[in-house]
Parts: C-alpha cells; structure tokens; sequence
C-alpha cells in the first residue's frame, strides 16, 4: 500500500476524532448536584441541580414508579414530610430580578420574598404562599409545617397622607449655614 493511499483513508477519521475545546459559555451551563432526598419508602428522589457558577436553582423530583421527573424552578431548601407525602420546599425569587433592583438602589425591605411550595406527591398539585422567610417540618409527624411569614409593611392611610399635606413646608426665604452669617464691617483707618 503506497503512503498517500494510507494518509488519504486515515485523514477523514483523524479529523473528526478532535473534540471541541471548552469554553466559557460551557462552564456557564454546568451544574453539581445537591441536597439528594430518598422518601422513607423509596418511591421519590429529590435532588437540588445548583449552577457552579451564578444562577437560579433547579429541584428536580422523580417517582421510581413512573421513572418520570418534575422540575420546579428556583427551588431551594426542599424536605419530604416524615410520611413521604409532600415535598416542601421554598422558591426564591428570579437572581436576574434581585440583580436589577439592586442596583437601582431598591431597599431590602421592598426586594421580592421567596415563596414556600408545598408539593402533594400524589395529587401531582403544587400549593405556594408568598413572602414566607422561613419553614420547619416536624422529623416525627406528618401533616405539619410551620412557616414564618415576612412582616407587612404598613400602608399609608388617608389619615397620614392628610397629615402630610397639612404639614407646613419650610420657610424658603430663610437661608442657613454659613452663608447666612454677615462678616462684620471692618472699621477704616482715618489719616
């Protein structure tokens, strides 16, 4: 077999074999899995998907029965009641959002809250109440959360929107700091 023959069938393959460098935008996309949970009975997985870089979380949840897998976004903090019945979890609000408002300079207290997610295993329904801050199960007893809400902020009421316009305002023609002050005249020297 002469060399060029031997080149010219080997080329193609030796051109195909090389694998595509990584990049940036790929190392983006990778995610490490976290916070693993098996029901009691063996019937449900949960695992939390977190990006090894920046972004919103996956919880992912797969019945062994079915071999079928839920997916809820931006889930965090996830515990399968005691009686493997529900999945409680809380979901955070988007990181994009929060990213956005902060540099707008928007104060803690008015940013998104995260919601709590109660997920009914059987009846494939999930259940949220908003502006939840934190949540506990009971490790021996089922049909039990107890979850603490984030205080509500006080409304304005027209008594102090009133009282507010009732206010007077300052007095503008009354000026203040050092400029206010007059230098005393300095006497002048007769001859």
């Amino acid at each position: 077999m002469k060399p060029v023959t031997f080149l010219l069938l080997f080329l193609p393959t030796l051109l195909f074999s090389q694998k595509k460098a990584i990049e940036i935008a790929d190392v983006h996309r990778w995610r490490k899995i976290e916070q693993t949970q098996i029901t009691p009975g063996g019937e449900w997985v949960a695992y939390l998907l977190t990006p090894t870089t920046q972004g919103d979380n996956t919880l992912c949840l797969w019945n062994a029965q079915t071999g079928q897998t839920s997916v809820f976004a931006r889930a965090a903090e996830s515990k399968f009641s005691y009686d493997g019945q529900y999945l409680v979890f809380k979901i955070k609000p988007p990181l994009d959002t929060l990213k956005t408002q902060r540099r707008r300079k928007v104060k803690d207290e008015d940013l998104p809250k995260d919601s709590l997610g109660i997920y009914d295993l059987k009846a494939g329904q999930l259940t949220k109440l908003p502006g939840v801050r934190s949540y506990a199960l009971p490790e021996k007893w089922s049909g039990w959360v107890a979850y603490q809400l984030e205080p509500e902020k006080p409304e304005k009421t027209q008594k102090d929107e009133k009282a507010a316009a009732e206010k007077p305002l300052p007095d503008s023609t009354k000026t203040a700091g050092p400029e206010a002050k007059k230098k005393p005249a300095k006497p002048q020297k007769r001859r």
